[in-house]
């Protein structure tokens, strides 16, 4: 079956007025699907835009200039903002690594880009059409069966992604002692 994205990402909007003297942690939605770091730590009073959006860990974010490029993700808990529309899940009709692969697929890419407007580089998301795109929904057992070999090949490409960057530090620690 095919489904509308607004049938299984519901947009929430908890926004707040940052403190002058909390800390907060922002974070960066990277492109072409490389997930999301964390930006800096910042106290309210060093940040420009005083509304800000509370996340929640597991919620989904675009970003609404480089969503057509992929950038977008699964949060950990922090704060974005407003040109990261947050998004919950139903989990109970689509599993998030599904969700992903589905989004970066060039083809789904390719309808985002086109339904955002704005000048050249700067054209941005309209969320309303990007709810409107429409996806392929299998069951949830199917969704399962297809992610297995994905989801274990992501993870021990992890493993090795940690094991390089240890190795790495190793070699300097020792080089750098010479």
């Amino acid at each position: 079956p095919v489904v509308k994205l607004g049938d299984v990402l519901h947009q929430v909007n908890n926004s707040i007025i940052l403190e002058d003297d909390v800390l907060y942690t922002r974070i960066t939605v990277k492109l072409f699907n490389k997930g999301i770091v964390v930006r800096d730590n910042a106290y309210g009073s060093e940040i420009g835009t005083k509304k800000q959006v509370v996340v929640q860990n597991g919620q989904f974010v675009i970003s609404k200039i480089d969503g057509k490029s992929g950038a977008f993700g699964f949060l950990p808990p922090d704060i974005v903002t407003p040109d990261f529309p947050v998004f919950e899940i139903d989990k109970s009709r689509v599993l998030p690594d599904y969700l992903e692969l589905i989004l970066a697929n060039p083809s789904v890419l390719d309808n985002v880009k086109a339904t955002s407007s704005g000048s050249t580089g700067r054209k941005r998301l309209s969320v309303t059409k990007f709810l409107n795109t429409r996806i392929p929904l299998p069951s949830l057992e199917e969704q399962f069966r297809y992610l297995g070999n994905i989801v274990l090949l992501r993870k021990r490409q992890q493993e090795l992604n940690n094991a390089i960057d240890e190795a790495v530090e190793v070699f300097n620690d020792n080089i750098f002692e010479l």
